[in-house]
C-alpha cells in the first residue's frame, strides 16, 4: 500500500518535527511512504532517500487569509498528483493541509483514503479574529469527509467533540520520541552557556509567543532566591517585551534568552527544572522531552500537559497563577525526596511515548488494520 503524508512545510515547529520522525521510521520500516509539502521551508530535513513532493514552489510566508484562498488550487494539484503515483492514502497534519485533502476528495473526487490528525486545541479559533472563524468553518464543512480523525491528546479529541458533532472514526494517538536519540543528545556538552554549579536553573523552551505566558515566569522569579536564573530556549516576537519585563522587575542579570538552539535537549538535561506556562497547549513534548532528560517538570494545567504529567511524575499549577508556581519551584528547589520521587515516575511515563510504540500505532492506521 502506498501512503503520503502531507504537511503545510517543514518549517521549525512541533508538528513539522513530529512528520519528520514519523516518515523517517516509516521508511525503516519498509513502508511505501513519500512526503507531500505545500510550501517549500527546508528548516528539517529528511533521508535523502524519502521522495519529497511540494505543491507550490513557494517559500513566502503568506497571511492566513490568503493561504485559505489557495486551498482550492493546491488540493486539485494534490489530487493530480495521488492519481500519477497511485497514491492510496494521505494522512495530513495541521489544518491547512487538512484541509487540502480533504478538498482533494470532496471536490474533486479523489478516491484516496483521509487521515486528518489534529494538533491543536480547535476551541482556540474562537478568539483567533476572522482567520480563526473561516478555521471553524472550514472544520465543520470538511472534516465530516475524514475517513479517520487523529488527535495527539484526549483533550484535543474532547476539545473537537464538544464544538462538533462529527461522527467519524477518531483515536487518539500521542506524539512519539526518539528516547534513544535524545538521551545521547542531551550528554552533548555545552561551549554556548556557562552554567554555575552555585545556581539554580530554570528551563523554558519553546517560540516566544503570548499564548506561552512567559511573563508569569519573570514574575515568579521575583519572589525567588538570588541564585536561581531562567532561561529561555526559542524565539519569537515577545521576546523583546520579556527583556523589558525583565528589566522593569530589576532581575534582567538572571534571565538569559539564548535564541534557537540546535539541540535543546542538553540545557534541559542541565536545568534543575523545566517550567511551561502555557494558557493552552494540546500536548506538550517539552514535558516529554524533560521527562527523557531526567529534568523535573512544572506545568500549568492547561490541557495536554495535564493529561501527560499523571502519577506524580510532575507539578501542575493553575494558569496564570504565579503564587502557585512561586511555591511549587521552591518545593522543588528545597525537597529532594519530593524530586527523587517525581523521577522514579517520570522515568517509567516517559516509556508511553516512545517512538517503537507510537510507530506501531500509526504503522496500524496507515496500512488500514484499526
Amino acid at each position: 500500500m502506498k501512503v503520503a503524508l502531507l504537511i503545510n512545510s517543514l518549517s521549525n515547529g512541533g508538528a513539522e518535527k513530529i512528520v519528520v520522525e514519523l516518515i523517517e521510521s516509516l521508511y525503516t520500516e519498509g513502508v511505501s511512504v513519500e512526503l507531500i509539502c505545500i510550501e517549500k521551508d527546508n528548516f528539517h530535513k529528511v533521508h535523502p532517500n524519502i521522495k519529497v513532493t511540494y505543491l507550490s514552489n513557494s517559500t513566502l510566508k503568506r497571511n492566513r487569509i490568503k493561504s485559505l484562498l489557495m486551498t482550492i488550487l493546491l488540493a486539485f494539484r494534490l489530487k493530480k498528483h495521488i492519481k500519477l503515483n497511485n497514491i492510496e492514502l494521505v494522512q495530513s497534519h495541521l489544518f491547512r493541509s487538512c484541509y487540502v485533502n480533504l478538498t482533494a476528495k470532496c471536490l474533486f473526487k479523489s478516491s484516496h483514503v483521509v487521515q486528518v490528525v489534529n494538533h491543536s486545541i480547535i476551541s482556540r479559533l474562537k478568539y483567533e479574529g476572522i482567520a480563526g472563524k473561516v478555521n471553524l468553518i472550514l472544520i465543520k464543512l470538511l472534516y465530516s469527509f475524514a475517513d479517520l480523525i487523529i488527535s495527539v491528546s484526549n483533550v484535543v479529541k474532547q476539545d473537537m467533540e464538544n464544538l462538533f458533532m462529527f461522527k467519524n472514526r477518531s483515536v487518539v494517538i500521542y506524539n512519539p520520541f526518539d528516547i534513544t536519540k535524545i538521551k545521547a543528545l542531551a550528554q552533548e556538552d555545552i561551549v554556548e552557556f556557562n552554567f554555575n554549579l552555585n545556581k539554580k536553573y530554570i528551563i523554558n523552551v519553546g517560540r516566544l509567543i503570548k499564548i506561552k505566558r512567559h511573563s508569569d515566569l519573570l514574575y515568579a522569579l521575583v519572589y525567588l532566591d538570588e541564585n536561581v536564573e531562567v532561561l529561555f530556549v526559542g524565539c519569537g516576537p515577545e521576546r523583546e517585551a520579556l527583556q523589558r519585563l525583565a528589566i522593569q522587575l530589576k532581575i534582567i542579570s538572571r534571565v538569559h534568552f539564548l535564541g534557537w538552539v540546535s539541540n535543546p535537549y542538553k540545557y534541559i538535561a542541565r536545568a534543575d527544572i523545566l517550567v511551561s506556562t502555557s494558557e493552552s497547549e494540546s500536548f506538550g513534548n517539552t514535558i516529554v522531552e524533560a521527562f527523557i532528560c531526567d529534568t523535573a517538570v512544572i506545568s500549568s494545567a492547561c490541557g495536554g500537559p495535564s493529561e501527560i504529567i499523571s502519577k506524580n511524575c510532575g507539578i501542575l499549577f493553575p494558569i496564570g497563577d504565579v503564587n502557585s508556581l512561586v511555591d511549587s519551584i521552591r518545593a522543588l528547589l528545597s525537597d529532594s525526596d519530593l524530586k527523587i520521587k517525581m523521577h522514579q515516575q517520570s522515568k517509567l511515563r516517559k516509556n508511553d511515548f516512545s517512538l517503537p510504540i507510537i510507530l506501531k500505532k500509526y504503522k496500524n492506521i496507515l496500512l488500514n488494520l484499526y
